[in-house]
């Protein structure tokens, strides 16, 4: 995008409630690139955090990735880990992060990769640029069936998830869910924030999320759905 299309307006974003796990983290990445360009008068567009290889994240399955490699995959920058013991194990949790800013919209990209023990326990991804955006398939979720449909079931309705928990997990997206099964699935679409309202407080980027409960033979416990501003 030429620069000169562009013009940095602010510095505060309001996120959906349903984001805001994240969005402590993403004006973190934001303020001090916005507040510098809003002192020395610039214009262009502005971006936080760090480029990194979200189109990997498509081809991520639980347990066949390593706390070890996923640097290698995905870029030695995370914008934030996190190790902790707990007595069902040792997590790491690594956060990338990349926002951009012009004169109409913030657009973002998050992934959270959890590993325990070791190995990739819980990951989510999501995405509100136009390559990549991911999305939540809201209209299709009540053809699920609690108690009958299977996993395969649900990718055949849904398509795969971009977030994926084994029970237990810290992740806050799936925490809660994993009380009632041993794995959650969901999909999360967020689209893209104004940057004129959001720079004065009053935007909310508008979050669908459909999150499946399986038991341990795979077979769906609970569905749930919510849309959120």
């Amino acid at each position: 995008m030429n620069a000169s299309k562009c013009i940095l307006v602010g510095a505060q974003t309001r996120i959906s409630t349903m984001w805001k796990a994240h969005a402590k983290r993403l004006q973190a990445v934001l303020a001090p690139l916005t507040a510098m360009l809003l002192i020395l008068g610039a214009t262009g567009c502005a971006s936080g955090g760090h480029h990194f290889n979200f189109a990997a994240a498509d081809s991520l399955e639980l347990g066949q990735m390593q706390s070890s490699d996923y640097r290698n995959v995905f870029g030695n920058k995370p914008t934030a880990y996190q190790k902790k013991s707990t007595s069902d194990g040792q997590f790491e949790i690594a956060r990338y992060e990349y926002a951009f800013a012009d004169m109409s919209t913030t657009e973002m990209r998050v992934l959270i990769l959890e590993f325990k023990d070791g190995n990739l326990n819980a990951f989510q991804h999501l995405s509100s640029f136009n390559a990549d955006k991911t999305a939540a398939p809201v209209g299709n979720a009540d053809q699920i069936k609690q108690g009958v449909s299977t996993k395969d079931d649900v990718l055949g309705i849904l398509g795969k998830p971009n977030g994926r928990a084994k029970c237990p997990t810290l992740l806050q997206d799936f925490k809660g869910l994993c009380d009632k099964g041993a794995e959650v699935w969901n999909w999360k679409g967020m689209k893209k924030l104004s940057t004129w309202v959001a720079a004065y407080g009053g935007g909310r980027a508008k979050v669908q999320s459909v999150s499946i409960v399986f038991d341990a033979n795979g077979k769906v416990l609970e569905v749930e759905t919510n849309e959120a501003h």
